[in-house]
């Protein structure tokens, strides 16, 4: 499709000849282009316009700006802010009413809430870096979202409706548009903004980071202040507090210590809410950055003790798989130096105490291949999580299903199976009747009730099943469905045939983010896995990752 055929440019071109930057905003750009701008020029034609120049004066003398005195006219304001910052309050400023008209009340006080907070979050990132890109930080944080308020008006309820859908998850706003438009607001934001003659530097700095973070070292790198900006938008505006470790590990990148986060956010609730009273615009009366952070702790809090105690279980489950080991070892060498040969033969004499330690030593013999045989079963177990995080083919497999439940807006779960004590299992069944069941086990897996489901074995007696579409609760009932099953395949049967059990970990990514990694899932459900296999086997253990 060429270029001027794509939706979002006739959608530009409808915009930008029905809502065109005011005549003020047009002649400060014109202005600033030429290499020395002349400051007298550039203050007669911010007046023309008496209402902009109250709201510029009353943001100035805000404590967003925090000046040492009172700026009372256009004069001390080009005198004290400096030519670059006051223009870029002007293109802030001067956004075109009829973006705004019809607004639905609660959607436009939700768009400057989020507005708001990017932006003077942006600015204050920038005072605590020590940078001096604040004010093209501030103002990208102010416009990222405009093509938001395009997209109401020229599409209408269909998109007000779409929106409404994504309340409460706005950070996946963006992710949902392209699958339904091809293009998102943002990029028509940026698209609109390049129409309007905006500097190309505050155009590129609105387009967001793809992939991993590594911020610039450059000290106008509006880019990475903008994307955290952004995490800390939808940490205490869209609540999506999961995402608090992402900005303490991004912001630490860039220099922020952990430590700075939360008096970070109680000055940029007070900053937010003078902001928004000096532009006379509404936010929701809830409004209350602190409270979030706290809850976002106490659920990295609960997280971090379930997987501590998690990771205690495995210790010790290592710990008695080395120890099983080394028994086993210790089991064969005494048997093997023990043990008396066949052809030599025993006299009367000695027949009490030869026979005595004949037996002794014949049973230990006995008992060691099964202790090496337990020794190897706890070894395997030991290894199994390295082996599925490693295998290829499960981890390419999950990677897929990540970005198709991404594009759904879906959860995903993880189930790794695996038969309990397999080894064991195998001595007295036999090679022939140990692979007969590992098919069964399989076909039973494969055949859960989920209309979704992938399956395969990803080690000896260890299944991977995938549930497209499959929520933590959904997920643990369809487990502890397999464990029932399985148990079946046992001594109900087929008297003759020990009791099979299994032991699962399941893992579910709630809707899977941008840059989600499949290992993460395996690593999850790994866990859970060793947990219910030190919990005694035959049990299921379930985590939920967000």
């Amino acid at each position: 499709m060429p270029q001027h055929d794509r939706p979002i440019e006739r959608l530009v071109a409808q915009t930008d000849s029905l809502y065109s930057l005011p005549a003020v905003a047009v002649e400060v750009l014109k202005l600033t282009e030429q290499p020395n701008v002349d400051a007298r020029q550039l203050k007669e034609c911010i007046e023309k316009d008496p209402a902009l120049t109250a709201k510029l004066l009353r943001v100035v003398n805000s404590a967003l700006f925090g000046l040492s005195r009172e700026v009372s006219d256009l004069n001390q304001a080009l005198a004290l802010l400096g030519i670059k910052p006051l223009k870029l309050l002007v293109l802030g400023f001067s956004l075109p009413d009829g973006l705004f008209s019809g607004v639905q009340r609660e959607l436009l006080t939700r768009y400057w809430n989020r507005t708001l907070t990017k932006a003077v979050a942006a600015r204050e990132l920038c005072n605590r870096l020590k940078l001096a890109a604040g004010d093209d930080a501030f103002l990208a944080g102010l416009l990222q979202d405009l093509g938001m308020l395009v997209l109401i008006q020229q599409v209408g309820d269909p998109y007000v409706r779409f929106v409404e859908q994504a309340r409460g998850d706005w950070g996946q706003l963006a992710e949902l548009e392209r699958l339904a438009l091809s293009f998102d607001h943002v990029e028509l934001t940026a698209r609109l903004l390049e129409q309007w003659g905006m500097p190309e530097a505050l155009v590129e700095a609105i387009v967001p980071i793809e992939g991993e973070f590594r911020p610039s070292k450059s000290t106008d790198d509006v880019r990475s202040i903008i994307h955290l900006a952004d995490l800390i938008t939808q940490i205490v505006v869209d609540q999506r507090t999961a995402l608090l470790p992402v900005l303490v590990a991004d912001g630490g990148l860039l220099g922020l210590r952990e430590s700075e986060w939360e008096t970070f956010f109680q000055e940029l609730q007070d900053k937010v809410l003078g902001l928004a009273d000096v532009l006379m615009v509404e936010l929701p009366d809830d409004l209350n950055y602190a409270e979030v952070l706290q809850q976002a702790h106490q659920r990295l809090v609960r997280e971090a003790s379930e997987a501590a105690a998690e990771l205690a279980a495995l210790r010790r489950q290592h710990e008695a798989a080395a120890a099983a080991g080394t028994c086993g070892e210790l089991a064969a060498a005494v048997a093997r130096i023990t043990a008396t040969p066949r052809s030599t033969p025993t006299t009367t004499a000695q027949s009490g105490e030869s026979s005595s330690t004949s037996e002794s030593a014949r049973l230990i013999a006995e008992d060691a291949p099964a202790a090496t045989a337990t020794a190897d079963r706890e070894a395997a177990t030991v290894d199994a999580r390295r082996t599925a995080a490693d295998d290829p083919a499960l981890v390419n497999r999950i990677a897929m299903a990540v970005a198709a439940c991404r594009q759904a807006r879906c959860a995903l779960s993880l189930l790794l199976v695996e038969v309990d004590h397999f080894r064991d299992l195998l001595f007295q069944l036999g090679p022939d009747q140990g692979n007969h069941l590992r098919q069964l086990v399989e076909m039973v897996c494969r055949s859960i009730d989920h209309p979704a489901v992938w399956c395969d074995e990803v080690h000896e007696a260890q299944f991977a099943v995938l549930l497209a579409g499959c929520e933590r609760d959904e997920a643990v009932r369809r487990g502890n469905e397999l464990v029932r099953a399985i148990r079946k395949l046992g001594s109900d049967s087929q008297p003759d045939r020990p009791t099979i059990t299994v032991s699962i970990g399941a893992a579910t990514v709630t809707m899977p983010p941008k840059n989600f990694l499949a290992e993460d899932l395996v690593e999850a459900a790994s866990r859970c896995l060793y947990g219910a296999q030190a919990s005694g086997g035959n049990t299921l253990k379930s985590i939920e990752i967000y």
